[in-house]
């Protein structure tokens, strides 16, 4: 009798699925205070990784028969996709995961062949997304910033009575001016 795939991705079924593992993450953001405390304020959901190890057999595990090099053929086109970026729903026994990309695929040589193990990794991909605002017309100004000079400046001689202090001081401890004047 046929078996249902326990883990689905971009049409691909896989004939056995060991070690699946979903990682849910909701870290807080803290903000130290000047006591030296923590305050955590709100939390934030990281995007959701999805690891599994599969294993894909030239005997289809869905009951087709055996179709010799399948397996090699399902490898190298999971390479494709990973090489790809390719993005589908992935489905596991729990539940499913939308717009998934291919992270890792590494391969382990099973004996005899006619059969591959593969370690997969799947992470989210995460779209930004932007509109237009309308402002409301008593928060803008038709009022422009005025000028700011910019560039290299050149230095100006300091005024008089600052060059006379300065020359003072040199000569009060113990030295001669040597300000031009």
């Amino acid at each position: 009798m046929p078996q249902k795939s326990l883990l689905t991705w971009s049409g691909y079924v896989f004939d056995s699925v060991y070690n699946p593992s979903v990682t849910d993450e909701a870290p807080g953001a803290k903000h130290r205070l000047e006591d030296g405390t923590d305050v955590e304020d709100h939390f934030y959901l990281l995007p959701v990784p999805v690891q599994a190890e599969v294993l894909i057999s030239d005997v289809a595990g869905d009951g087709t028969g055996y179709v010799a090099g399948r397996a090699d053929a399902m490898y190298l086109s999971l390479l494709q996709d990973l090489g790809s970026g390719t993005v589908s729903d992935l489905t596991t026994a729990d539940r499913s995961h939308r717009d998934m990309r291919l992270m890792l695929v590494s391969r382990t040589r099973s004996a005899p062949e006619g059969a591959a193990r593969l370690s997969l990794r799947w992470e989210p991909v995460r779209r930004a997304s932007s509109k237009d605002v309308a402002v409301p017309v008593k928060y803008t100004s038709t009022i422009a910033a005025g000028k700011a000079a910019t560039g290299k400046k050149t230095p100006t001689a300091p005024p008089a009575a600052t060059q006379t202090k300065a020359e003072s001081l040199i000569i009060q401890m113990g030295g001669t001016a040597i300000f031009g004047g």
